[in-house]
């Protein structure tokens, strides 16, 4: 498609192996998508930024891909699989916008992003990045749940952290299922606030939480930089859950200034 209406105002269907392809740059489609195959409906998006507005439905799969951003605005709802390969970006453009019935699986170099918008999510297996943070903010909060279970095939999660000497907010990753595999969470201009070491270990606000089993207590691991504290290093803090921490001050540091 060349243009936000060239597919009309009715309802689209896609069937089995077909695909709609987005061949300029900053379309929005406010039509109805219904996935009515079993095999990959696909949106290409050819290395455009595009938006899909209207509600997607159905029991079919869908693949996005073309090396692009596909923005969904909608409230889907469709049970197939949702598969982000080829260097593409699936975004959110507003909260619950990803289908609650869907497993998304993130291929190697594409991204899952939720600028910000909480979303709910069938299952994840992440072989690529899953980035939760308002893009171009330093607001955090931003909550991504996975019904299902959670499987980190060497990939990475971006959160926003906010932590102060009095409080701590963050965007955090919640796994009502199990989790596995290795996962390196990371920020992405380092934490933010004036939290500062203190003579006990101290932790941030929740980056990660798992209701199931976790195979590991490193199955989600991570650094970032403070302002004033140093390095914060992702642990585990107790049995379900992972957050930031800063260790205790050494002796030497309470005797650097004598």
């Amino acid at each position: 498609v060349g243009s936000s209406t060239a597919l009309g105002t009715g309802t689209v269907t896609m069937a089995d192996d077909t695909e709609i392809g987005f061949v300029a740059d900053n379309l929005d489609l406010a039509n109805d998508l219904v996935l009515s195959g079993t095999e990959d409906p696909t949106l290409n998006t050819h290395g455009n930024t595009a938006t899909w507005s209207g509600n997607i439905s159905g029991t079919g799969i869908l693949t996005v891909n073309g090396s692009g951003t596909l923005i969904t605005k909608g409230s889907n709802s469709y049970s197939g699989a949702t598969n982000v390969v080829d260097n593409t970006t699936l975004q959110a453009g507003k909260a619950d916008t990803f289908s609650a019935n869907s497993e998304h699986n993130i291929e190697s170099g594409s991204t899952l992003a939720l600028d910000g918008y909480s979303q709910t999510i069938a299952a994840l297996s992440n072989s690529g990045t899953v980035d939760l943070h308002k893009l171009n903010s330093d607001d955090a909060g931003a909550i991504l749940t996975v019904s299902g279970n959670y499987a980190g095939n060497n990939g990475k999660l971006i959160v926003n952290t906010v932590w102060n000497t009095d409080s701590s907010t963050s965007d955090k990753l919640v796994i009502n299922g199990d989790a596995s595999g290795s996962t390196t969470v990371s920020t992405p201009n380092g934490i933010i606030g004036n939290v500062v070491q203190t003579n006990a270990q101290i932790y941030s606000a929740d980056v990660v939480t798992i209701a199931g089993t976790d195979s590991s207590d490193t199955t989600f691991t991570g650094s970032a930089q403070t302002t004033n504290a140093g390095e914060a290093q992702l642990v585990k803090k107790d049995a379900n859950t992972y957050a930031w921490t800063l260790y205790a001050k050494s002796s030497d540091d309470d005797n650097s200034g004598s």
